[in-house]
């Protein structure tokens, strides 16, 4: 993965769109971290190298390639930039990966739409988020661990940590912290 495979693959998706990316934003991105970053999360829905052509298969993928993008732009202090990404990013999948958010890398999106990482919260390597999911806002945000599972409508508030290798079930709701290795239904 070039940088200018990255600016092929963000005109295309931008084409008739209302969003004015700033191309030349990116050249002020670590490209060579996006690719190292972003290698992770790919290798949970293909096994081969990264292939950008294969991305739009995938809602998760586009939003976690953007969210990657907004978040170094936004560590960048380039808010405008990261908003724009991220903002597209919202519309183009109906997910919604906030660039203040910390998501470890590894993430994987089953569908995806309506999913919401809420803004500071934070999110460890190698999990796996179903679609209507929410991590958000209740007095603090929420820590996910690693290797955790997070099933379809979870809703998950609060300054709470989820630690490593746990299950979320479908359509719970969680404002309390977990241990190690819990099956929360």
């Amino acid at each position: 993965m070039r940088k200018e495979d990255v600016y092929e693959f963000i005109t295309t998706i931008s084409e008739n769109s209302y969003f004015n990316f700033y191309l030349t934003d990116l050249d002020l991105i670590n490209i060579e971290l996006l690719k190292e970053e972003f290698a992770f999360d790919y290798r949970r829905y293909y096994d081969s190298a990264i292939d950008l052509t294969k991305i739009i298969h995938f809602r998760g993928l586009v939003a976690t390639l953007l969210y990657r993008i907004s978040r170094q732009l936004y560590l960048l202090n380039m808010e405008d930039s990261a908003k724009k990404f991220s903002t597209f990013s919202f519309y183009f999948t109906a997910m919604e990966l906030y660039y203040t958010a910390e998501i470890g890398v590894g993430i994987k999106f089953n569908h995806g739409v309506s999913t919401v990482i809420g803004a500071r919260s934070k999110v460890g390597n190698n999990c796996l988020i179903h679609h209507n999911v929410t991590l958000g806002e209740k007095n603090g945000r929420p820590v996910i661990g690693s290797n955790v599972t997070i099933y379809p409508g979870a809703l998950i508030v609060g300054p709470i940590e989820v630690s490593d290798n746990c299950i979320i079930g479908g359509n719970s709701f969680l404002d309390k912290s977990l241990p190690e290795n819990t099956i929360y239904k």
